[in-house]
Parts: structure tokens; C-alpha cells; sequence
């Protein structure tokens, strides 16, 4: 019901679950052409010092100390 409640917000129509499942074919999503012009951390990109990410060094990390301190086996603190 979310997912096509987001969807009718963007004029995009999804079949009740059951039909599409039933279908198994794929739902064609328009493309939006502002996407296209979209560029992930653009402010962070354009400014670090006065954007930074929320990460612990305010930077992209290759490394998370937060995440190797977990000790998840199949999750290193880096990738």
C-alpha cells in the first residue's frame, strides 16, 4: 500500500501486489530529467569545510573505526 501510495505521489500507477506478481512482468518507471542533473554531495563536493558528511571525520571514509567496532564478522570496517 506504501509503495503504491509513493508511487501515485509521482503519477506513477503500480497494480495491487497480487496482479503484478501473478504477471511476472517488469513496471516501465518514467525517467525524471531533473535526476539527470542530480549529483550526490554536491555541497560537500563544492565545499567540504562548510558541508561536511555525517561521518566521525566530517569526510568519506574508506574506514570506519564505529563499524569495525562492532566485530560483525562479515562486516569489516572497511570495504
Amino acid at each position: 500500500n506504501v509503495a503504491r501510495q509513493r508511487g501515485a505521489s509521482q503519477q506513477v500507477e503500480l497494480p495491487p501486489f497480487a496482479e503484478f506478481w501473478q504477471a511476472n512482468q517488469l513496471i516501465e518507471m518514467p525517467e525524471n530529467p531533473d535526476s539527470e542533473r542530480f549529483i550526490r554531495f554536491a555541497d560537500f563536493r563544492r565545499d567540504p569545510q562548510a558541508h561536511p558528511l555525517k561521518t566521525a571525520s566530517g569526510k568519506i571514509e574508506i574506514f570506519s573505526q564505529r563499524i569495525a567496532d562492532y566485530a560483525y564478522p562479515d562486516c569489516p570496517g572497511h570495504p
